[in-house]
């Protein structure tokens, strides 16, 4: 697989690899080529998945945009387009409606050449699994009769819940050095205060 057709949205580029290395690692091969026969190459796909953010809590309802576009000269088999829900993701709806399976949303499609076609997903963020920084979506287009990825792309968003934990819990520490240290500035200045009262009465009794 040539790495270089595999388009990334988001930020967070660097992760990709591993993410996608996941869903070519997952996808069965197909039949091998018949003997004397001439192998025919894959459509040429161009593939892309965003939901317009970087950075998810829980309870946010998110909408993925994929669009897949034949850059190819002659029209694609039957695709079958797959996108991957992580564990903790709510469906919402999708559009065109696709069939839910698993973890899994599919939708058959075939490209005349030039064409782009669009498809949504709009899910919720739930519970997701403990320790969690970066909510990831993969979306993958294959042959229906070959189930090997001919073509994926992904998207990574900061997950914000797991982001501020360490902030929040410092925070009560952070308070009580802050109110401790201005306490004890007013108690130094009232001392001082009260030691500068006394020396002056004492100086005005001796006079």
């Amino acid at each position: 697989m040539d790495f270089r057709r595999i388009h990334v949205t988001g930020r967070h580029r660097r992760f990709h690899r591993a993410v996608l290395a996941v869903a070519f690692a997952a996808a069965p091969y197909g039949p091998a080529t018949a003997a004397g026969a001439k192998p025919k190459g894959p459509p040429a796909l161009r593939i892309g998945i965003d939901n317009g953010h970087t950075s998810v809590r829980t309870g946010d309802r998110l909408t993925y945009v994929t669009k897949v576009t034949n850059t190819g000269t002659t029209k694609t088999p039957d695709l079958l387009l797959t996108q991957t829900l992580v564990p903790g993701l709510k469906l919402i709806t999708s559009a065109p409606k696709g069939e839910l399976s698993g973890d899994r949303i599919t939708w058959n499609r075939a490209l005349a050449t030039g064409r782009t076609d669009r498809f949504s997903v709009t899910v919720e963020v739930g519970r997701l699994a403990q320790r969690t920084q970066r909510l990831a979506a993969v979306v993958c287009a294959s042959a229906k009769t070959d189930k090997r990825p001919i073509v994926c792309a992904s998207h990574l968003d900061v997950l914000r819940d797991a982001a501020t934990d360490g902030s929040e819990s410092s925070g009560p520490v952070s308070g009580w050095v802050l109110w401790s240290t201005i306490a004890g500035a007013v108690v130094s200045l009232v001392a001082g205060a009260v030691l500068l009262l006394r020396r002056r009465r004492k100086t005005r009794s001796v006079l």
